[in-house]
């Protein structure tokens, strides 16, 4: 397992060739007698490789897997499942267990409950919203058509898989927005409630449809109170959800309730610490509450990894100014694309 990698543990197996970490489907059809697992991992630089192989054992066949340590050369654990009477999802949920007691990960709620629940008993299906949830997480104009995309074709592998209509929802809710489409605001915005509702229709504890309702109220709308109803809603079926907490985050600000805003905007941080956007918010929450130093020194830290974000070093600019720093914040601005035309 790569590290680095979102904290999902689900997504890490689940994603394909996109991802550089052989995923749980790649490396079961991997056979102990044709790939060495430690110089296999040593080459890809991560830190733990999965191997099965199915062989025959008494009355039917076995699924044998082994977690190996490529560094230290050493095999973690093996274990047996029969396949027999074994469901693919069930074992997938187990060894994802498995997997995260050995390196003390937790899935989040949503997974969870994904995995316990069983939303879908397509494998086709199940592995298609995975892919879909990989390019989302990542999502920039060309990633999430990727992500349309799988969850498209998870809906049509399995037209009742409620989470596969909510993630689609999420695409939807943000393909207006200069980051990501340019799909006309009322098209995307009634695409995306239509999903949203579909999915809640099929389980209405679901936690991205309520999110994406949110957004929809926020943005389209304008509707705060109905707004600020799904998004704790949302935060109730899954406290860990990032996006949820970002967006309610950007709800409070409009509301000018700038110290809650800054709480939930920390929180979001907190569960997705690897996102750009989030960040930037949370450091934006300083900006809001007039704590314009300690939003300088924020952003800046942003800018230390990653020197050329614009939108930090957009925010950058506003904070300069509230500064009187007016030559700083003239310089963040030109950097701007597009700044001198």
């Amino acid at each position: 397992l790569e590290a680095g990698l979102p904290s999902s543990l689900i997504a890490k197996l689940s994603a394909l060739s996109e991802l550089k970490v052989p995923s749980f489907s790649t490396v079961s059809t991997l056979s102990s007698d044709s790939v060495d697992p430690f110089q296999t991992g040593n080459d890809l630089g991560v830190d733990a490789v999965l191997l099965g192989t199915i062989a025959s054992a008494g009355n039917g066949e076995v699924l044998q897997v082994r977690l190996v340590d490529p560094r230290n050369r050493r095999e973690v654990w093996s274990e047996q499942y029969p396949l027999a009477s074994a469901k693919t999802l069930e074992l997938r949920g187990q060894l994802a267990n498995k997997i995260a007691s050995t390196f003390e990960l937790e899935l989040n709620v949503a997974e969870k409950k994904l995995l316990e629940k069983g939303e879908t008993n397509s494998e086709e299906a199940f592995q298609e919203y995975w892919r879909g949830k990989h390019f989302w997480r990542n999502r920039n104009k060309e990633n999430i058509q990727k992500a349309i995309k799988h969850f498209e074709t998870a809906i049509q592998k399995d037209p009742a898989f409620a989470q596969a209509y909510a993630g689609l929802s999420e695409c939807y809710a943000v393909m207006n927005t200069t980051a990501y489409g340019d799909m006309p605001t009322e098209k995307a915005m009634t695409r995306a409630r239509y999903l949203a509702d579909t999915a809640l229709a099929m389980n209405y504890n679901l936690t991205e449809a309520h999110t994406t309702l949110g957004v929809i109220n926020l943005k389209y709308f304008w509707n705060w109170e109905e707004s600020e109803k799904h998004f704790k809603i949302a935060l109730s079926q899954d406290p860990e959800n990032a996006s949820a907490y970002y967006w309610y985050s950007q709800l409070l600000t409009i509301l000018r309730r700038f110290p809650e805003a800054m709480e939930q905007a920390a929180l979001a941080k907190k569960f997705d610490p690897d996102s750009s956007g989030i960040q930037i918010s949370y450091c934006r929450g300083f900006y809001y509450n007039r704590k314009f130093t300690e939003a300088a020194n924020c952003l800046q830290e942003i800018l230390k990894d990653d020197p050329n974000n614009i939108g930090a070093k957009h925010v950058l600019g506003f904070v300069y100014i509230e500064l009187g720093q007016n030559e700083e914040a003239t310089k963040y601005f030109e950097e701007l694309p597009d700044a001198n035309k």
